[in-house]
């Protein structure tokens, strides 16, 4: 009977849980204890054996930190698809990739060429010999503004037909996987180089590569805002249509466009910066691409070494 007693002021002092002979307790941490995960300590009935300790875990910071960003990304995101249509989201979404991922790192480029330019041209890969005037590269301000401009105006233009209710790519209020984005970046990569190829080279044709891509290269030792500095029509399809299509046909969530759509641009500026950065053979085969004009039409290298359009690049070493 004093035992049955002792075990109930047992379980009125720690929480604990009795049944069919068994004793659980809760033990109540320390002060000192509060980052770790609290404990259960079971005995028999007899109070002679303990069966399953658990030490303690300490309580990752970094993931709880992790969960959190998560969190409010996922409730932010949430919050978007709630207000606004998603049409309007591929547009905002769209312009605000071209600006971030393009025109703030294409300017970036265009302040070293022509306030410093003595201090970074050992980065060039072209001679200097070879490079644009200041006035040459200032004067392609306002044909690249106004491809952008026209880019977004016309993309607004399609969505606001459908009234921004129809687009290719998923407005899911739940965020893509790691995984899944991971994918669809990898496939969206090989479908972009493929269309990018064919519609580069298309270009180089005798009557297109008068007519259109001939602006393009103009510069033969290019600069970052030369990417689209291009006729109107050579912008929208060597540019943004392989981007798009290589998303639109995987039907990927539109927050997957936004990363890979993001990295394009910016590589863009980047291949077209005529700078030797971190050797990428990216950037050399490029800038070679300007110089020869007939060879390394593609953005991997893959489609090139298929039909032996590419050439070697500079010496890395």
């Amino acid at each position: 009977m004093l035992f049955i007693l002792g075990l109930g002021e047992l379980a009125k002092r720690y929480n604990a849980v009795i049944h069919l002979g068994l004793v659980t307790l809760d033990i109540p941490l320390l002060e000192s204890d509060r980052n770790y995960i609290p404990r259960t300590v079971c005995f028999d009935a007899t109070l002679t054996e303990i069966y399953v300790p658990l030490s303690p875990i300490p309580e990752h910071k970094q993931l709880k930190r992790y969960s959190e960003k998560m969190s409010f990304a996922t409730s932010t995101w949430e919050g978007i698809c709630a207000r606004y249509p998603p049409g309007w989201i591929e547009g905002v979404g769209s312009a605000a990739v071209q600006f971030f991922g393009f025109i703030l790192p294409g300017l970036g480029f265009l302040a070293f060429d022509i306030l410093k330019p003595a201090s970074f041209a050992s980065r060039k890969i072209q001679q200097p010999c070879k490079q644009p005037s200041k006035q040459q590269m200032l004067s392609c301000l306002g044909l690249v503004f106004g491809n952008q401009l026209f880019l977004i105006a016309s993309h607004f233009f399609l969505l606001r037909i459908s009234n921004y209710e129809l687009t290719p790519f998923r407005m899911d209020s739940q965020l893509p996987s790691i995984l899944e984005v991971v994918i669809n970046c990898a496939v969206g990569a090989i479908l972009r180089d493929v269309v990018f190829y064919y519609v580069h080279r298309l270009m180089h044709t005798k009557i297109l590569y008068r007519r259109i891509h001939r602006i393009h290269h103009e510069f033969r030792a290019p600069i970052a805002l030369a990417a689209i500095y291009s006729h109107t029509i050579d912008h929208v399809l060597v540019n943004a249509m392989p981007i798009y299509i290589s998303m639109a046909v995987q039907r990927v969530h539109f927050l997957t466009l936004m990363l890979f759509a993001s990295v394009a641009v910016f590589d863009a500026a980047v291949s077209h910066s005529g700078y030797s950065l971190f050797r990428l053979p990216s950037v050399e085969n490029h800038d070679i691409h300007h110089e020869k004009g007939n060879i390394n039409f593609g953005i991997l290298g893959v489609m090139d070494w298929l039909h032996g359009t590419h050439a070697i690049q500079y010496n890395l070493l």
